[in-house]
């Protein structure tokens, strides 16, 4: 590993004179241009699917303690006399912590629950302030490392954005009919592998960034 983790995984690269073919756009056979371009896809797409490149070390994967992305949820059972109060707190406490109320329900008025999302760095202290609300029943947190799965996403949106860009670049040298139909067809499978990998990456750092908060209250002492 001490060459990288993509090293003797990645197709192998074009020869000098063979990239400056396709880069230069000097003319041949339909055939050899069509096999240059499937070099250039095979090449780029095999690299694509690797994630990270670069040389392998611990610290490279997963990064310093104060670059992890950690997912933290917390849960809370109460008993309370008033729902409607506890609910009435909870929404502001919730507001003063920059968060939102993500979903609610009230069921028989004698069963409260309630998703709240707020900031990663106010969870503790908001769950410290909801337990105030009523009896504490049970309270828990949870943490899910999700960095390697971070990095491994920004690595592939790296390779694949590269690729994207030498694709274009060949779709602006392509004369053939066919030729230009396959690249564009390429482009539409990249970008739409792009777009994926770009929801998840939002997903996962919106996850990171607000908590998870489920309260249910049990009217009750």
């Amino acid at each position: 590993m001490a060459n990288g983790l993509n090293e003797g995984m990645c197709p192998p690269r074009l020869s000098g004179s063979v990239r400056r073919t396709v880069e230069g756009g000097v003319s041949g056979s339909s055939a050899t241009r069509k096999l240059l371009f499937g070099l250039i896809v095979l090449q780029a797409v095999g690299c694509a699917k690797l994630a990270p490149s670069g040389p392998y070390t611990p610290e490279s994967r997963v990064g310093s303690e104060q670059e992890r992305s950690v997912i933290r949820s917390g849960n809370l059972e109460l008993r309370g006399k008033d729902l409607s109060h506890i609910k009435s707190e909870i929404d502001r406490l919730v507001h003063v912590a920059n968060g939102w109320v993500e979903s609610w329900a009230v069921t028989d008025t004698r069963y409260l629950s309630m998703t709240l999302r707020v900031p990663e760095a106010s969870l503790d202290d908001t769950m410290n302030q909801v337990s105030t609300l009523g009896r504490v029943v049970s309270r828990s947190l949870r943490s899910q490392d999700v960095t390697e799965e971070v990095i491994d996403l920004e690595a592939r949106l790296n390779n694949l954005r590269a690729l994207r860009d030498r694709l274009k670049a060949y779709l602006d040298r392509a004369s053939d009919l066919k030729e230009i139909l396959e690249v564009e067809r390429e482009l539409t499978r990249v970008q739409t592998e792009i777009e994926a990998i770009e929801g998840k990456l939002k997903v996962l750092r919106s996850r990171v960034s607000m908590s998870e908060l489920r309260v249910t209250v049990r009217k009750g002492r």
